[in-house]
């Protein structure tokens, strides 16, 4: 199994990594911010963060030919604000499957990357039972996770 790893930097970043168990042990790669050097040691592919809607679409265009060449099985994020949207929706093109985790910080709402991102996600999981009420439907809790 092929896993992309979708993540922001910060505490996205930490938050992966608390998933390592879960993926280290598969063909995996990171698809993330430009961040600072080392903070990712293991293949990625860096996209531009950016603001404004056109940048942001040119940005969103760079991940398609990513997953047209790594053609991963599932997609992993732990939040990567709009990136998601364009894999996500991408993921959905190609039939990839996709996985987003909320953040463990979110206690009592959604993200407005986990409210976008649910529209696409094959799992949406959240890491407090009560986030299954306030998540809607998709929202699955299985435990904490990280």
């Amino acid at each position: 199994m092929k896993i992309a790893l979708l993540c922001g930097s910060g505490g996205h970043l930490t938050e992966m990594m608390c998933l390592k168990g879960a993926w280290e042990k598969h063909d995996h790669f990171f698809i993330t911010w430009d961040m600072r050097p080392g903070a990712v040691t293991e293949r990625a592919h860096f996209i531009e963060q950016t603001t404004g809607v056109l940048p942001m679409i040119v940005s969103g265009l760079k991940l398609f030919p990513v997953l047209v060449r790594e053609r991963p099985n599932v997609i992993l994020s732990t939040g990567a604000g709009w990136m998601d949207l364009f894999a996500f929706f991408f993921a959905k093109l190609l039939r990839i499957k996709t996985v987003y985790v909320e953040s463990v910080s979110r206690t009592e709402t959604c993200t407005g990357t986990g409210n976008a991102a649910r529209i696409f996600a094959d799992e949406f999981l959240v890491q407090w039972p009560e986030m299954e009420r306030t998540c809607g439907r998709k929202a699955k809790y299985r435990g904490g996770i990280i």
